[in-house]
């Protein structure tokens, strides 16, 4: 099987993105699918609700992947 990389971007305190690089041996939606949380419903105002992502308590806005 070829070897897959998937880059997760996590959300700093500061406001920052930084990344981290995970050697995977399934497809990067599966991986995310089953490691990566989703927290639903989280008040951020009166009107709006926000879904979240959290890997190893770090929240994610999103992945890069090199399976093609």
């Amino acid at each position: 099987m070829k070897t897959i990389f998937i880059t997760l971007l996590i959300l700093t305190n500061s406001g920052t993105i930084e990344q981290d690089r995970f050697k995977i041996y399934t497809t990067c939606s599966s991986w995310f699918d089953v490691n990566v949380i989703k927290e639903e419903n989280k008040k951020y105002s009166t009107s709006e609700n926000r879904t979240y992502y959290v890997f190893n308590n770090k929240v994610v806005v999103g992945y890069i992947c090199n399976e093609s």
